[in-house]
């Protein structure tokens, strides 16, 4: 059976010259068309192994970029826990330099006021307040 080039297969079944012509044509498309047929198939298969790759992909990128943004979040947490300490700690440290040189060179006021441990607190508050806002106003308002 002899194929011919695309080019100069018949058109029609009058261009064809003989039944048997028309039907080794019919054979031969038949063969090309299950050949098509085939290398579709094959085609969607790999279409479908790329396509569930692909969400697997995009499956894996959502959960690692969601555990990074829980580590950023986890590290932001505890640089700003480190800093507030810092702060914290500061003004404390302030207030209690500040009661030991009252302490050796003498209160800016009543003795009995400053030696009272309901106004060393609120002075401790105070302090912390004034720091913090401080610390808010470096770090910017968050």
């Amino acid at each position: 059976m002899q194929h011919l080039p695309r080019h100069q297969r018949p058109k029609c079944g009058a261009d064809c010259r003989s039944f048997d012509e028309a039907r080794d044509e019919v054979d031969r498309l038949l063969e090309e068309l299950k050949e098509l047929k085939r290398q579709f198939n094959a085609m969607q298969g790999v279409a479908r192994d790329r396509r569930h790759q692909t969400d697997n992909l995009k499956r894996e990128k959502r959960v690692l970029t969601r555990r990074i943004d829980t580590i950023s979040k986890a590290q932001a947490a505890q640089e700003k826990l480190k800093s507030t300490a810092g702060w914290s700690g500061a003004a404390i440290s302030c207030v209690t330099l500040a009661w030991a040189g009252f302490g050796h060179y003498g209160y800016p006021g009543p003795a009995w006021l400053f030696e009272h441990e309901i106004f060393f607190g609120f002075i401790c508050w105070c302090a912390t307040t004034l720091f913090a806002w401080t610390a808010r106003s470096y770090y910017g308002a968050e």
